[in-house]
């Protein structure tokens, strides 16, 4: 009777015990994704012309609600899609600027999309995640011909065709 009563009290001291070792988590992730491809969630203003300040201002403005509809919502964290098919929305000497973003791929818009995110996410008190598709290269066959660091001319052997487009191998 002895050993039922200390397995007991042994149980019922690890029930007690078991909350007090559980912590609560130092940080909590509350996250929104803005997808930039097909411009599904930012840009929906195109710059056409490299520089031209009203479409830039357009584009930081709409950025600029975004996430202040973020930090309404509670959250902390904005993942940010930067590329979408082999393409960026950041300064970049391995891929052209995203035609989501200019009129034309590859196109300068004139200011550096990211660097204003992390800006303006930094002065809401967010963090952001860098996000990007690393495989999609188009999403119609020979979508991109014609247009700067085209894979499908310079490394035609990086690509897999399928019915909507093509991916790299």
């Amino acid at each position: 009777m002895k050993s039922f009563a200390k397995i007991v009290v042994l149980f019922l001291a690890c029930i007690v015990a078991l909350p007090a070792l559980s912590q609560t988590p130092r940080k909590e992730v509350r996250a929104f994704w803005l997808s930039t491809v097909w411009q599904l969630t930012w840009p929906k203003t195109t710059i056409t012309k490299t520089g031209n300040t009203k479409q830039i201002q357009a584009q930081k403005d709409e950025m600029i609600e975004l996430l202040d509809s973020v930090k309404a919502a509670n959250c902390n964290t904005v993942y940010f899609q930067v590329r979408g098919r082999c393409d960026a929305f950041y300064r970049s000497s391995f891929e052209p600027w995203s035609s989501d973003l200019v009129k034309t791929r590859g196109m300068d818009p004139g200011y550096d999309p990211l660097e204003f995110v992390i800006d303006e996410s930094h002065k809401r008190g967010l963090e952001v995640h860098a996000w990007f598709n690393p495989y999609r290269y188009e999403s119609v066959l020979n979508q991109w011909d014609g247009t700067p660091l085209n894979y499908r001319e310079s490394h035609p052997e990086w690509l897999l065709d399928y019915t909507n487009g093509s991916i790299l191998n």
